[in-house]
């Protein structure tokens, strides 16, 4: 792909210097757990004239594996996360909540 000195000439690719694919960096969250774990969101499209917009998914744990999805492979993703995300927040308050109950002990 052609630069404009160190940017694209796309204007919503944040690549700078020669580069195959184009990709606009949209969120990067923090995943938790024991160690830091970076999850990058991302819109990449290959320099093809017919290429296909896709979703890029890539985390520090595993930085040479990225999962690239199509825009509804990926709408359909984020609606299961959020439906497992608001279990998993419910597991864990009834868990919260049966820890803290008085337990009956018998003599």
């Amino acid at each position: 792909m052609n630069t404009d000195g160190d940017h694209c000439v796309l204007r919503w690719c944040q690549e700078a210097g020669i580069h195959q694919t184009h990709r606009q960096y949209v969120a990067s969250i923090n995943a938790g757990g024991r160690r830091a774990n970076m999850i990058g969101v991302n819109l990449i499209q290959d320099d093809r004239p017919d290429a296909t917009f896709l979703v890029e998914i890539t985390s520090t744990r595993a930085p040479l594996t990225s999962l690239a999805l199509v825009p509804g492979a990926a709408a359909d993703m984020a609606q299961a996360i959020a439906t497992t995300a608001e279990s998993a927040l419910n597991h864990q308050a009834q868990h919260m909540q049966t820890k803290d109950e008085p337990h009956l002990t018998s003599q």
